[in-house]
This record gives C-alpha cells, structure tokens and sequence, in this order.
C-alpha cells in the first residue's frame, strides 16, 4: 500500500512522491484509533514534499501497532473446514487440481457468506471462479497468454483475476464463525492456501519476465508486504 503525493512546481511539471507502508489492505495511516502513530505516518508523507528532486519513492520505516478490531467479548476466529497446507496434498496432484479442489471446499461457504451479505466483491474480471483460476494459472508455464477479457490488457485481466480469486476466499472464511481481521485472512490465504502458493509461483514468473508492466505487477499488486515472508524468493 502506498501513500501517493504530487509537488506542483507548475502546471506542466508536476513531481510525484510516494511513501510505500507495510499496513493492511484499506488502512493507509495504519490502525485506528492510534493518533500518535497516525501523526507520525501523515507527517513522514509531507516531509517528501521538501526535496527539490523527484519523484521520491520511499519506504515508511515503523510497522503498524497491533490492530485492535476484536474486543475482548468477541468470539475468536475458528476454521471449521481445515484445508491443510498446500505440502500435505499428494505430490503426483496437478497444481490445477489442488486449486479446484480448494475451491470447491469454499464454495458452499461463500455460497453462505453471499446469501447473508446479499452481495459480493467477487466480479472484477467478468469471469467464472474456474476460468480466473486457469486463466492465473495458465501464466505459470512462462508464457504469457492472451487476455480472456475482451478489450483489456493481459496485465489488468490478470489482476482483476487476482483479485477475485482472492474476494472469493476471503468472503468464503468471513462466512464462518468468529471475527478475523483483514490481518489472519491475509497469514491464512498466503500461508495456508493452495491459491496463495499459486500467487507466489506467479510472483516469481512475473518478476522474471522482461516486461516492466509484468515485473511491476509481481512486485507490487500481487502479495502484501506484510505476508511476503511466506515467499519462497526468500
């Protein structure tokens, strides 16, 4: 996640400022509630604005704190369905089976989760859950196919696949009981799904390819931060 700024010198020459946090998904300034953290975020932000050179990209040095989303009368977050980690399957099983199978063990929950919120983020690339999935997956052979997505660049097709394939999961684990943060969903779906391994093989096939387009999609919109120790690139 980022924090984008733009230093107008006048009205064709505008230098862009970015300062790149390691916070959860939606919160740019870190968790709420925390001014002082808050404070310190928003100022190094406007500190870039004072260098006469640019544009600036650069790291924000503190982690966030501690989210506190669930008090302590909640009921924690329990898995009643236990995928297992991506080892345990068998080793002569396809990394397209895998991920069906996966799949199809969410899907009665998110069918759950959609009936209850009566809606879904799921959508963004127009395709149906197996068509992203082989469409993410087709990418891990080193070549690059066409957009199935008539109109769009492969690149947006492929992130907009990504993201649904990552709403569906997460809606599907909210439809069960307790209260997660955007934080376990994100350790659960990098660190225990089949898919988040998928998503790490296809971060190491983009960052390979000399296309900047692809290499900026592995290195920025794929993984969040916080989760890319579970990487095998590390």
């Amino acid at each position: 996640m980022h924090i984008s700024l733009i230093r107008e010198h006048s009205e064709k020459n505008r230098t862009p400022r970015t300062l790149w946090v390691t916070f959860e998904l939606g919160r740019p300034l870190g968790v709420p509630n925390d001014a002082d953290f808050q404070r310190r975020v928003v100022k190094a932000a406007l500190k870039l604005l004072e260098s006469a050179d640019g544009p600036i990209i650069a790291d924000y040095s503190e982690d966030a704190p501690a989210a506190r989303d669930r008090g302590d009368d909640e009921e924690p977050w329990v898995c009643p369905i236990s995928l297992g980690p991506p080892s345990d399957t068998p080793g002569d099983e396809s990394m397209d089976a895998k991920l069906s199978r996966e799949m199809a063990r969410l899907a009665p929950w998110h069918d759950l989760a959609v009936r209850k919120t009566e809606r879904s983020t799921v959508g963004s690339s127009g395709l149906e859950m197996p068509d992203a999935a082989a469409f993410v997956l087709s990418f891990l052979s080193g070549e690059i196919p066409e957009s199935p997505i008539d109109g769009a660049r492969v690149d947006r097709a492929l992130k907009w696949a990504c993201d649904d394939i990552k709403a569906y999961y997460y809606e599907a684990m909210l439809a069960q009981p307790g209260a997660p943060t955007s934080g376990d969903l994100d350790a659960w779906f990098f660190g225990e799904t089949t898919a988040g391994s998928v998503f790490f093989d296809l971060q190491k096939v983009l960052l390979r390819n000399a296309d900047e387009t692809f290499q900026l999609v592995g290195k920025q919109y794929l993984i969040p931060r916080l989760q890319q120790h579970w990487s095998p690139l590390d």
